[in-house]
């Protein structure tokens, strides 16, 4: 530990920058927070679930993606006799 920093542990300043980074995150988040009652929570579980939901799509979109170009090269290395040589230049 440096012995500079104890004065900023004994003054809590420290711990001050730790409320101070949480509450700009809570900002972040105000409109959805500032909602009365059940209204907030279901708000942020929905768009929870909403970007898991997406993510979801995106990476299933990736897996389609890289089967067809798999079955493409195969299909043209092994069906179609072509010879596929990638280098580095």
């Amino acid at each position: 530990m440096n012995l500079d920093l104890i004065p900023e542990w004994l003054t809590f300043d420290a711990v001050r920058g730790w409320v101070v980074d949480a509450s700009r995150l809570v900002r972040f988040w105000g409109p959805i927070i500032a909602l009365p009652g059940l209204a907030a929570p279901a708000s942020l579980l929905g768009s929870v679930l909403a970007l898991l939901l997406l993510s979801g799509a995106a990476i299933a979109g990736l897996a389609t993606f890289v089967s067809a170009a798999i079955f493409l090269y195969l299909m043209l290395t092994e069906v179609f006799g072509f010879s596929l040589d990638l280098a580095v230049a």
